[in-house]
């Protein structure tokens, strides 16, 4: 597996010490293409973590799965950054007897703030390079996972695949998110029946629209002791003094 960062020789330029060489440290970034039956299913360039994850996330929030018996097998090849997914076709009724009662989500409010707090903290990638996005999972106040990529789709499909090879139910908590919520992070969240969205960023209109008709809680400018409520203001539940 490549390395998460690279070595470069650069140089710096400041008001008091003008042009001078500097060691800097760079976010890697690599092509992977994701390969079912000799075809190719899709490609991207993406950080070199996870890989398998990436893999399965794009298939779920792409539509071509929806669940994890449908995926027979899973192999990344490192060397030519290809991973190979072997799928299944199952009969569509066994899908309708295997559904279970939704489930929901309540968050306190000082609970959104912690889980942001968490997430800001986690990412030595970002702090070592300011080159990544960090997406997590969250429950009440604390994180369960939480991953990074230099594309912000890359690390929401990255928890969404990890969350189906584990068996992790989505519905009943919290995405957290570091870059800006848009109607195509949006898009992923409605197929994976998240219920709930935090942001430390902006909101597009296309995003908050799909939200409200949704019925999904969705929150931007996550930061302090203070964020932004778009949509879904029921499920946030205020301690008072």
């Amino acid at each position: 597996m490549e390395k998460a960062v690279t070595g470069w020789g650069i140089h710096r330029y400041g008001p008091q010490s003008g042009i001078e060489r500097f060691d800097d440290i760079l976010i890697s970034e690599l092509l992977v293409k994701i390969v079912s039956d000799g075809r190719e299913l899709g490609s991207s360039w993406c950080s070199p973590m996870h890989l398998d994850e990436l893999a399965v996330g794009f298939l779920l929030t792409s539509g071509k799965i929806t669940r994890a018996d449908e995926l027979a097998g899973i192999k990344v090849d490192e060397e030519n950054q290809v991973v190979y997914v072997d799928l299944r076709t199952l009969d569509p009724r066994a899908e309708k007897s295997a559904e279970k009662k939704p489930q929901d989500v309540k968050i306190y409010a000082q609970d959104v703030l912690d889980l942001m707090k968490q997430l800001l903290q986690s990412s030595q990638l970002h702090r070592d390079t300011g080159g990544v996005h960090t997406v997590a999972l969250g429950q009440r106040n604390q994180l369960l996972i939480y991953r990074e990529d230099i594309g912000r789709h890359n690390a929401v499909d990255k928890v969404l695949g990890y969350c189906l090879l584990h068996g992790i139910s989505i519905e009943d908590k919290v995405l957290v998110l570091s870059g800006r919520v848009s109607s195509e992070i949006m898009s992923k969240a409605i197929r994976m029946g998240v219920k709930c969205l935090v942001s430390r960023s902006a909101v597009t209109d296309e995003a908050c629209r799909m939200a409200r008709e949704q019925g999904i809680t969705l929150l931007g400018f996550t930061r302090g002791a203070r964020f932004n409520i778009y949509s879904g203001i029921d499920r946030i539940i205020v301690e008072e003094e």
